[in-house]
């Protein structure tokens, strides 16, 4: 036998050991939450994964929820695929570690944003693979006074 048969052989080999179509399954964070003070109709709630601890913003999978009289309500959907070994297949351990939810103004202007971490602030439903928000994630719009520092935060004592 040749050395390129070998080689050709070896590789089918291995890659008959190697288990065949595993795939991770898709897993679901659910939110809902509340827009405190004045915010324009056309308002939306962005929701971010982030999956490292200093992250850059939009890595991660995302989603613009619509803001209907002063909630929102939704799901960001992702893949749990982490890496893969070629004896054992795909390894299915990914999930983030934050949720950071914007509040956007129709014009692109961020009003407001808050992240909470899953571990703390999240449930996770093993039957549904669902993650879901512990309580109302609560944003502010454009409250009044406006404050002297930052436009994005209610006023703590107006000046």
């Amino acid at each position: 036998m040749s050395f390129k048969n070998r080689i050709l052989l070896s590789a089918m080999l291995l890659t008959l050991t190697a288990p065949l179509g595993a795939k991770c399954p898709a897993n679901l964070v659910e939110v809902h939450g509340k827009i405190e003070c004045a915010f324009t109709p056309d308002a939306k709630v962005l929701v971010s994964l982030i999956y490292a601890d200093k992250p850059k913003e939009g890595v991660g999978e995302e989603n613009a929820l619509d803001v209907r009289g002063d909630s929102f309500q939704g799901e960001v959907t992702f893949n749990t695929f982490s890496s893969n070994n070629f004896l054992k297949g795909d390894r299915c351990g990914r999930k983030p570690k934050k949720i950071l939810f914007r509040l956007i103004a129709g014009d692109g202007t961020e009003r407001d944003r808050m992240e909470l971490k899953v571990a703390d602030d999240f449930r996770y439903d093993e039957a549904n693979a669902t993650f879901a928000v512990r309580s109302d994630v609560i944003l502010h719009g454009w409250c009044e006074p406006k404050c002297p520092d930052s436009q994005s935060k209610p006023c703590a004592n107006p000046k």
